[in-house]
């Protein structure tokens, strides 16, 4: 290991081109060159013996070695500036920042956060998502995605499955849907159900096209049609009994469920707290509702 620390100006020009991944930006926020930039950050690569960016064109990103050099440096100003404020790690790290996609939020977390363990004090900020906890922006985030997180820690919440849904007063054979008035919804499409299932696809145009999930839900309690929806999704409406499950048929989704933190973080413990407690009440929800089988 190096005897000496690198110097402050060699950190200083990592710790900005990391954050703006760029040399341009870095040498305009810190009234330097960019050759001086460069130069600090070859140097500091030399020191220690690996490459920090990896060049894009005229553009950088960060190699694994660097985004793991800058979340471990992001930690140690921190705790220096909270020492320069006389302020300790236990007083300013108490809220944690979770980035969390509206849908989540709405249809799930929200419902679950009495159950979550106490002394946890949050703030949900549904305008956030990974690059925030990258960042150090937010401690984490839940992202709805296929994984592969390069330099985070993750935990798969659960995969989803899509499955028809519709009002209880509508006549909806779950073996002939393509005989059945049905809502179109960008997120999920029907091309896709009926291909999966080697079924006859309609030859009629659907009987409403929409983009947003709420507006197909909404269309589906007013009886106006079949839509395709997951779990968590619709579980209220499935629950409540406004809306009910045709057949017992499910489709697999490419994408899944995360929630997505920096191992190394400051508040490691209090989000380690967080992801056992909202993975465990996921692990002990309800067992699966009932489904509407074939009319006889």
């Amino acid at each position: 290991m190096p005897a000496r620390p690198p110097s402050l100006r060699a950190i200083a020009a990592f710790e900005s081109a990391a954050r703006h991944e760029s040399f341009a930006k870095a040498a305009e926020e810190l009234n330097l060159t960019q050759s001086a930039i460069s130069h600090s950050i070859r140097g500091l690569e030399d020191r220690l013996g690996a490459r920090l960016f990896l060049r894009r064109g005229r553009n950088v990103v960060l190699s694994d070695e660097g985004r793991s050099l800058a979340e471990r440096l992001r930690v140690s100003l921190m705790l220096l500036a909270q020492a320069l404020e006389g302020v300790s790690p236990a007083e300013a790290g108490e809220s944690l920042v979770v980035a969390v996609p509206s849908v989540f939020a709405h249809r799930v977390l929200i419902r679950r956060l009495s159950h979550l363990r106490p002394n946890l004090s949050l703030e949900l900020r549904p305008d956030l998502g990974v690059r925030a906890v990258q960042s150090g922006e937010a401690d984490l985030c839940i992202d709805h995605g296929a994984g592969g997180y390069a330099g985070l820690a993750s935990r798969q919440l659960g995969r989803e499955v899509l499955f028809p849904v519709a009002a209880p007063g509508l006549a909806a054979d779950p073996e002939r849907l393509d005989l059945a008035p049905l809502i179109e919804n960008g997120e999920h499409s029907w091309a896709l159900w009926f291909s999966h299932m080697q079924a006859l696809r309609p030859a009629h145009a659907p009987a409403l096209t929409v983009r947003d999930w709420r507006l197909a839900i909404e269309a589906a309690k007013g009886g106006l049609g079949v839509c395709l929806a997951s779990d968590s999704l619709v579980a209220e409406e499935l629950r409540s009994g406004e809306l009910v499950r045709l057949g017992a048929r499910v489709m697999p989704t490419l994408q899944a469920c995360h929630i997505v933190w920096r191992a190394h973080g400051p508040k490691v413990r209090q989000v380690g707290r967080f992801v056992d407690s909202l993975a465990g009440d996921l692990d002990a929800d309800e067992a699966p509702l009932p489904v509407a089988r074939s009319a006889a």
